[in-house]
């Protein structure tokens, strides 16, 4: 049913440092105090604060309430600097499972794991003036040596299953992302650079953009 109002949908559109952790592996470019309230504006669910246990939650809570209404679509406005990647895991599966198609829509900025977590949406847009940046994940680690090496192998694998992920809908290989990410290299898109790389579904100049495109 959500691939079939997904599809309606579609065709209604057409007439910098990362912050090392003790918690866990992080995907975020630079340091924000979180919010830990995810709000509903005018329609739009506004997440635009760093991934975290505490944000995710409050996140799960709003988009429970808002499926609650029984909504044809749920638009989601997306700002986020990255933060927890398991945190992110969670918000990327809670969209996934949503029983109605999830829009997304950048606005000003999704870098590391606010990337990823655009990439799991149904429909993903960006606003003209923003910009989208990947990057390997780090993390930090104490220790004996054999604590170290089981660290580099669990970044080895989680770099390697996000890659998947990220290109999965995109005109890019794994290779390809992973040669712009490796290294500590961060991969910088503008609106229309996501766009040509497959990364986005559409650009929008406003909201109001995005609500035509939902169909509302």
């Amino acid at each position: 049913m959500k691939h079939l109002m997904l599809v309606a949908l579609l065709l209604l559109s057409s007439c910098t440092p990362v912050r090392l952790s003790v918690e866990g592996p992080t995907a975020q470019f630079f340091f924000e105090e979180p919010v830990a309230e995810v709000p509903v504006k005018d329609g739009i669910i506004v997440f635009d604060q760093p991934v975290n246990e505490e944000s995710v939650k409050a996140f799960h809570k709003t988009l429970k309430d808002v499926l609650n209404d029984k909504p044809k679509n749920v638009i989601v406005r997306l700002q986020s600097p990255g933060g927890s990647v398991f945190a992110g895991f969670d918000m990327a599966r809670d969209i996934e499972e949503s029983p109605v198609p999830v829009i997304c829509y950048a606005d000003q900025y999704v870098a590391s794991m606010g990337s990823y977590i655009l990439e799991a949406c149904d429909v993903r847009i960006m606003l003209d003036n923003s910009i989208a940046m990947m990057h390997q994940v780090a993390t930090s680690s104490s220790g004996q040596l054999n604590k170290h090496l089981s660290t580099i192998s669990e970044l080895i694998a989680l770099d390697h299953a996000m890659a998947h992920f990220i290109v999965a809908k995109s005109k890019m290989t794994v290779e390809e992302y992973e040669k712009r990410t490796s290294g500590g290299l961060e991969f910088w898109m503008s609106a229309d650079e996501a766009l040509k790389f497959g990364f986005i579904d559409f650009t929008a100049r406003n909201s109001t953009e995005v609500k035509m495109l939902a169909g509302r």
